[in-house]
């Protein structure tokens, strides 16, 4: 994440001037260099408003806390936005899921974004549409291609051709509910990790661990969750 976010602002000087700046930085705090590290020094200053900044943290805070109560954590999550409006919640490799109760976990990820925006901010984004309509997907192939809605027929030419839409649509609307009301019972954690975020602008792994132990999000450090959800 370190070298795909400072692609194209660093030159051989400022790699080297970024090493000096994350080296003092690590020794100040008494460990070795982290990612987090290396971001502070080298990112370049963000002058989008603060009310999108903190829309974005938010939506990625979603995301994450979901992720979490599902018992992965991302690889990264950084508020970064090169050339958009987004953000990104990068998680570890692909894992083929096939259980409707598995893709149901990985359909209320993608939803985490809305659900916390529309519960902290009380509206929605386009990062928030977009993933709606990749929920949404999501479902239609789990229904017609992989037989795991309540009809026994599955193919067909099209998703539209095998598919329950009325069915789908409950079934979005009951997944958005449980995420809604998890980011309300998760309310505090879910604001607090935005607030780091605005700090940090990105946040690793192990920060992200210890963040998680800390609020009793997860209790033990298991592989990421499948994919890439970009906020």
């Amino acid at each position: 994440p370190v070298a795909v976010s400072l692609a194209g602002f660093t030159s051989g000087a400022d790699a080297a001037r970024i090493a000096r700046d994350a080296r003092r930085l690590a020794r100040q705090a008494g460990r070795a260099v982290i990612s987090e590290d290396l971001f502070a020094v080298a990112l370049p200053p963000d002058d989008r408003p603060p009310e999108i900044q903190r829309r974005i943290a938010v939506h990625e805070a979603g995301h994450t806390v979901m992720q979490m109560l599902r018992g992965r954590i991302p690889r990264s999550v950084s508020i970064i936005g090169i050339g958009t409006l987004g953000g990104a919640t990068i998680t570890e490799g692909v894992i083929e899921e096939s259980r409707a109760v598995d893709l149901d976990a990985r359909i209320a990820v993608l939803l985490g974004g809305r659900a916390a925006e529309e519960i902290i901010l009380g509206s929605v984004s386009g990062g928030a549409l977009s993933d709606l309509a990749e929920a949404s997907r999501l479902a239609y192939e789990m229904s017609g291609r992989l037989g795991l809605g309540d009809h026994l027929s599955v193919g067909g030419d099209s998703a539209g051709d095998s598919v329950d839409r009325a069915g789908i649509e409950s079934q979005l609307r009951r997944i958005y509910g449980m995420a809604l009301l998890r980011m309300v019972e998760r309310k505090n954690d879910l604001v607090d990790l935005a607030d780091l975020l605005l700090d940090r602008r990105v946040l690793g792994r192990q920060a992200l661990t210890r963040f998680a132990r800390e609020r009793g999000l997860i209790q033990e450090d298991t592989p990421g969750a499948p994919g890439r959800m970009a906020g």
